[in-house]
């Protein structure tokens, strides 16, 4: 009768400690809102801590297209434009929340100390950057600035840059007991762990 029992304590131990291993691995949800503004001012973002800082592209994706200059061009019999000399377009494609970074000296102030331009690169090359500008909304969201000379870019209207936010109080800061059993020891508020008695003190005459 002793073994069963024994044997059903065990048992219900087991499934208890599965429980609690998941309930401890619960995975947290990656959540992204759009650079802003309002954001640095609010959290007191220095332009040092924007240069460490993870950024990532929109919910579209971006076409780019680098041009050159095409030395002779001619049109064939059927009509079909033919370029000869130059290198073709390029196109570059950056996917929703594609991660990217700070390029040098990519944190551009104004006269008024205020950030006028981030310029992010998404690739391996980090001056190959993209301008972010800050939008006449009510937060000054960072979006997608103006075309440069020999490129195009081929972007959703308002294309903002994303960063990813983690919010503390959303932590997970469950605990799960661990149970106590009889003469096990105690541990004290001073540190000190001491070990309960099996019977009553006696008292000195």
């Amino acid at each position: 009768m002793k073994n069963l029992v024994f044997f059903a304590v065990v048992i219900s131990f087991f499934f208890f400690s599965c429980a609690s291993s998941k309930l401890a691995t619960t995975d947290k949800k990656q959540e992204f809102e759009s650079f802003s503004l309002g954001m640095i001012e609010n959290f007191n973002i220095t332009p040092a801590m924007l240069e460490k800082m993870q950024f990532f592209s929109g919910a579209d994706t971006i076409v780019l297209e680098n041009r050159t200059k095409v030395a002779t061009g001619s049109v064939a019999s059927d009509g079909t434009l033919l370029l000869t000399g130059g290198n073709p377009i390029k196109k570059y494609l950056i996917l929703p929340n594609t991660p990217g970074t700070v390029a040098p000296k990519g944190i551009i102030l104004g006269p008024d100390k205020k950030v006028k331009e981030i310029l992010v690169s998404f690739s391996d090359n980090e001056n190959n950057a993209l301008s972010f500008e800050p939008s006449d909304d009510e937060f000054g969201t960072f979006i997608l600035g103006v075309n440069k000379p020999n490129r195009t870019v081929n972007n959703p209207e308002g294309q903002t840059l994303m960063v990813e936010v983690f919010y503390s109080e959303q932590q997970d800061q469950s605990k799960i007991e661990p149970g106590r059993l009889v003469g096990q020891k105690k541990v004290s508020n001073d540190n000190t762990e001491k070990k309960v008695p099996n019977e009553k003190l006696k008292r000195n005459n």
